[in-house]
């Protein structure tokens, strides 16, 4: 498998979000000489989202481009950076409906780039 990979770049909270589809080795090499990043994570993950340090966004990454619940699982945490980084509330049971719109926001453009690739 090559590496597949999009910058997204979202306006209204000025995110940058990193969508990669690629193997396990793959990211970490990618990852490395992009951003000089070393990534630790579970051998029995298959997928991930990191926020990356100095502000240069966050990237989510799926070992199954058309894993539905996984993308769904990860938009979570790309939407819990995104607020975060923005000094707002992340505690859903005071405010979920900004939370719900903008995990829908990027659960739809991060599913239509994922299943647009070949391969």
């Amino acid at each position: 498998m090559n590496i597949k990979w999009k910058r997204f770049d979202e306006p209204v909270f000025e995110k940058t979000v990193y969508a990669v589809w690629c193997s396990r080795e793959e990211l970490y090499t990618w990852l490395k000489k992009k951003f000089d990043f070393d990534l630790e994570m579970s051998e029995f993950s298959d997928g991930v989202s990191i926020n990356l340090p100095d502000n240069l966004g966050s990237v989510i990454w799926l070992s199954d481009k058309k894993d539905f619940y996984l993308l769904l699982h990860e938009t979570v945490h790309i939407v819990r950076f995104s607020l975060e980084d923005r000094m707002m509330i992340t505690d859903l049971a005071v405010d979920d409906e900004t939370f719900a719109y903008y995990q829908a926001y990027w659960f739809k453009v991060l599913w239509r780039w994922f299943n647009k690739l070949k391969g």
